[in-house]
């Protein structure tokens, strides 16, 4: 189970049935065999299938997106405006020297 999508990688590869009857977005090349036609309107059909998953998963993982961005920043408060010339406290116990 993904987080982002909520579904199994399973469910987004074959969870979309194919249409049987649908009118293909482009034309079949003219001469080509009967097998040939038939693959090609077969890729056209698993082309869409595969842009419909893309698209759902994309919306799905913005959605995820805003969500942790929405629980990030309940918790972040303004931070402070420095300017150059400021003078600042740094504390050095964590920095490696020579």
């Amino acid at each position: 189970m993904l987080e982002t999508t909520s579904v199994s990688l399973f469910f987004e590869n074959y969870s979309f049935h194919l249409r049987i009857g649908v009118k293909p977005a482009y034309l079949c090349p003219p001469d080509v065999t009967e097998a040939q036609r038939r693959e090609f309107f077969r890729a056209l059909e698993i082309a869409a299938q595969f842009k419909a998953i893309l698209d759902k998963a994309t919306a799905l993982a913005r959605q995820a997106q805003d969500r942790y961005k929405e629980g990030a920043n309940r918790r972040r408060g303004n931070a402070l405006a420095y300017c150059v010339g400021d003078k600042v406290m740094l504390n050095i116990r964590n920095c490696k020297t020579g």
